[in-house]
């Protein structure tokens, strides 16, 4: 069971009522042992929430659940329910739910990864990392690497565990042992939503068209997270960029991608209470 209370206070202004409402809502659902059962049925039933939501013109919810249902489903529907509205929604928690979120949350902080960008300087991806191996003993300096990639232009991607210290140690030992070689700490990233893509678009074309509209985007600053068809034929894009590329990119509000014009949006965080 869910339940939802939308609302506000009665106010008084210049000497009239305005009058307002509180309504609460059950909405049936049920719950397995392990926490959820029909995602596909929770979203069904948060849609119909909006519904009802949008006749009264509300912009703040309230949802708090029954029994073990972990919140964060609720969440992430509500997240694609209410994206593009102006509704605020605030998803409250139980007390064992707050505790186990916060433990999963000091976790994350402390095992919190970095990035770091290596170019490739006319060299082949395999040569460049074979010649970093050789000069750089990442034991002795104590840093663990989680992943190595190759991104555009033959550029090297390295995942540091550890957080922003260990990235920036790496970083120095690598330049310090590979005489002019261009290391940097690549920078948090927003994500944002391409929407409409033509369908034979490729994630390349995608980061060509928006380094052809933002002057100041590298390759190495855009990472295309997901490109995924939709039912139209098109495709919705979900990407990583640098913050104020990010914001550049929405405030323009479109993204011409082949030979559409394509919707831009930040991706919605719903509050959490």
């Amino acid at each position: 069971m869910i339940f939802c209370e939308y609302g506000h206070e009665t106010i008084m202004r210049r000497g009239k009522k305005e009058e307002s409402s509180r309504i609460l809502y059950m909405l049936p659902y049920n719950i397995t042992p392990e926490g959820t059962n029909d995602i596909c049925k929770l979203y069904e039933i948060i849609s119909k929430l909006e519904e009802h939501t949008s006749v009264h013109k509300t912009k703040k919810i309230h949802a708090v659940t029954m029994g073990n249902l972990d919140s964060d489903y609720i969440r992430k529907c509500s997240e694609c329910v209410f994206r593009d509205t102006e509704k605020e929604v605030q998803v409250m928690t139980n007390q064992t739910d707050t505790a186990r979120r916060h433990k999963l949350i000091s976790r994350t902080q402390a095992t919190k990864n970095e990035k770091i960008i290596i170019k490739a300087e006319g060299k082949t991806y395999s040569d460049m990392l074979r010649t970093i191996k050789q000069n750089v003993n990442i034991d002795e300096v104590g840093i663990k690497v989680k992943t190595i990639k190759k991104i555009a232009r033959g550029d090297i991607m390295m995942e540091v565990q550890g957080g922003k210290d260990k990235a920036e140690a790496l970083r120095r030992e690598i330049q310090n042992n590979n005489e002019g070689t261009q290391v940097k700490v690549k920078n948090r990233d927003e994500v944002i939503h391409v929407l409409g893509i033509d369908g034979d678009v490729t994630q390349k074309e995608i980061e060509e068209a928006i380094r052809k509209n933002v002057a100041s985007a590298n390759y190495q600053d855009i990472t295309v997270l997901s490109c995924r068809p939709n039912q139209s034929g098109s495709q919705n894009a979900t990407i990583a960029l640098e913050k104020g590329l990010a914001r550049d990119l929405v405030r323009k509000g479109s993204l011409r991608v082949g030979w559409v014009p394509c919707c831009v949006r930040a991706r919605v965080n719903i509050t959490r209470c």
